[in-house]
């Protein structure tokens, strides 16, 4: 009865703890905590859906580690792992003293690691790690920053903003001690898991504690010009079900009511008399269109006549219907 206690009691704690499968993209030095003679270490993970996640480590006084040499082995390896035992606390995960590193073959490979253009990264929104080859255009003067440390304490730290670019494009990167003076303006470099940020549909560059800065040959003539602005674009795959003029609606907005009398000049309201300019518009060249997609959701859109008339005439329509639709303001339902 002892022995089956104990046993039930481990498949207890073991459901508590969690398994990742990934690659080890980097692994941090065995550092010294600083509020004791302890020390600790993390690494980054990829996973399959291309995040990644930091996982720490803490040790005791002895600065040495067989997880360390393990995860490193795994890392030069180039193939995949199943971590295991790991504890996940606050959304954030550590090792255990079970925590192993068991070789495992994945069908994905990470995208941080490999190498992208600032134009790719614009192109694709990156928010999250990468890894470019860029030249260093410019460099900006140090800055300095506070921030708080444990809810209490008020530590300063340098930054420089450095303008970084290839043949596709040049971003602002912002790095921080002690790496201020390491790279050096017109020089190339391959930064390794630099962080890319999108802010209000701008993407900047970021170096945090595991980029990594490996000079390379020249890359030429390069682009210098920052243009961090992305644009979101969706596209969707559909067919138009209707075809409509755009009917005006009037409204008095004093009274609210719809009962309103439109004259050459202005409108006006019928109940309270109120009165609004009739600013001409041109919609006589714009229609609306209802477009249904693969998922059965609709999107109404407004279209200019033009542009209609060469979608239909391009798909085997006529513009026989564009005009029918406007002459007699019906729709057309397919």
């Amino acid at each position: 009865m002892k022995r089956s206690f104990n046993m039930t009691k481990e498949e207890n704690t073991n459901t508590s703890l969690s398994v990742l499968d990934g690659y080890v993209v980097n692994i941090g030095a065995i550092t010294k905590n600083n509020n004791n003679d302890n020390h600790h270490y993390s690494f980054i993970v990829s996973l399959i859906d291309q995040t990644t996640v930091r996982i720490t480590k803490f040790l005791g006084k002895i600065a040495s580690c067989a997880l360390h040499r393990r995860l490193r082995e795994s890392m030069l390896s180039g193939h995949g792992a199943s971590i295991i035992s790991l504890q996940m606390q606050n959304e954030q995960y550590f090792c255990t003293a079970s925590t192993k590193v068991i070789d495992k073959d994945l069908e994905f490979r990470p995208l941080c690691v490999r190498i992208q253009t600032i134009e790719s990264l614009k192109n694709n929104a990156m928010n999250g790690l990468c890894s470019i080859e860029v030249k260093i255009c410019e460099v900006g003067p140090e800055t300095p920053f506070f921030f708080e440390e444990s809810g209490f304490k008020k530590i300063q730290k340098l930054k420089k903003t450095l303008v970084v670019g290839d043949k596709t494009g040049a971003l602002e990167l912002s790095i921080w001690e002690p790496n201020l003076n390491q790279l050096k303006c017109d020089e190339c470099y391959q930064i390794k898991l630099v962080k890319s940020r999108l802010i209000n549909s701008q993407i900047a560059l970021s170096a945090v504690t595991d980029t990594s800065y490996i000079k390379i040959e020249d890359l030429g003539s390069v682009e210098t010009i920052v243009n961090s602005s992305i644009t979101m674009i969706n596209t969707s795959k559909g067919r138009i079900i209707q075809i409509s003029t755009i009917k005006e609606e009037y409204g008095c907005q004093a009274c609210g009511n719809n009962n309103i009398t439109k004259q050459l000049d202005c409108f006006i309201c019928n109940m309270c008399q109120s009165r609004i300019l009739n600013t001409k518009v041109p919609t006589d060249d714009i229609l609306k269109i209802t477009i249904v997609n693969d998922n059965r959701e609709e999107y109404s859109l407004t279209v200019s006549k033009a542009i209609l008339m060469s979608l239909l005439n391009g798909v085997g329509g006529s513009d026989n219907i564009v005009t029918e639709v406007a002459n007699d303001e019906n729709c057309f339902n397919s």
